[in-house]
């Protein structure tokens, strides 16, 4: 069929059987062809409607029919407020100082709704008041006063306080007096020679503060010191010392360690076999003897192992 066949309009478009040739987007069906086709496949109650012999189209109709049904049903049981009639209710109530929550409530909208409407419409949003917690106030206290109470009660506690502060002998802090103790015990502990590690431990402070401490009171660091060194030994050598015991110390274990050495080396493959078991067993095989050629007897140790092991796995 060529494209100019579609065009007819003897062409059942809008049909199941249109849409085997039509898939095109400019169907001039109300329901086109290719949305027939997608409808049937996915659609169990369409297709059910389209093999009962009802048309597509008369089936769109029908669906439109009730969707409109549902809506004036849905309209008739909650009356709102019409779209022609939104927006000058919404500058009336926005007039008033109403926020958009408060908009939304009283036009039965949602508070999006209303606050996009707001926004088209060029106005500004009403600020939405805060809930704040009433607070007793304690009259005749300087936090009466700073929250704004000038009573005769809160102006005198607050003066009576300005004056006993101006008259405090002036010291240093808490906080101040711990961190003049701590540098002075840091201090202490790091002439002892103790290491920031254990000063930290003592003092309960962490590795972290007591390092910075040290560094900005100018203090030296204490290292762990190192192991003294025992002469005479194979480590003293390995750590740089060439005295003469240290020097015999080395050599005795160097031959030690040749001699365990020797003592664990294994036997080769081909070495001579002793003469505790004949040749031709598996016996000898372990002992050594593992070349064909050079076994005497028929059949080879090799043959008599393979022999024993085939056996082995048999009775297994």
């Amino acid at each position: 069929m060529s494209g100019i066949d579609l065009l007819e309009d003897s062409y059942p478009h809008g049909t199941l059987a249109g849409a085997r040739e039509c898939r095109s987007g400019v169907c001039p069906a109300p329901m086109k062809c290719r949305d027939v086709a997608i409808r049937y496949a996915g659609d169990w109650g369409f297709k059910k409607a389209v093999d009962d012999g009802e048309e597509p189209a008369d089936f769109l109709s029908r669906e439109e029919a009730a969707r409109a049904a549902v809506e004036a049903r849905d309209k008739a049981a909650k009356p709102g407020v019409g779209y022609g009639e939104r927006r000058p209710l919404l500058a009336r109530l926005h007039a008033q100082g109403l926020n958009d929550i408060e908009i939304a409530l009283q036009m039965e909208i949602t508070r999006s709704s209303a606050g996009e409407l707001r926004r088209k419409m060029g106005l500004a949003p009403n600020p939405i008041p805060r809930k704040q917690k009433p607070r007793e106030v304690l009259h005749g206290t300087t936090g009466a006063y700073r929250n704004g109470c000038r009573c005769e009660d809160c102006t005198a506690a607050h003066t009576t306080y300005g004056r006993e502060r101006r008259a405090r002998p002036a010291g240093p802090t808490p906080r101040q007096q711990r961190a003049e103790w701590m540098r002075a015990e840091v201090t202490r502990l790091n002439g002892e020679g103790l290491i920031d590690k254990e000063v930290a431990k003592r003092l309960g402070m962490s590795l972290t503060y007591v390092n910075r401490l040290r560094r900005d009171l100018g203090l030296p660091s204490r290292k762990v010191g190192k192991k003294p060194t025992t002469h005479g030994t194979a480590s003293a050598y390995r750590h740089g010392c060439r005295c003469e015991p240290c020097l015999d110390a080395v050599r005795e274990y160097n031959r030690e360690y040749a001699a365990r050495q020797r003592s664990a080396a294994v036997v080769p493959v081909d070495a001579a076999p002793s003469a505790d078991a004949e040749h031709g067993t598996p016996e000898r095989y372990t002992q050594g003897c593992r070349k064909r050629s050079a076994c005497p007897a028929k059949p080879t140790c090799t043959d008599a192992a393979l022999a024993a092991a085939r056996e082995r796995r048999a009775a297994a």
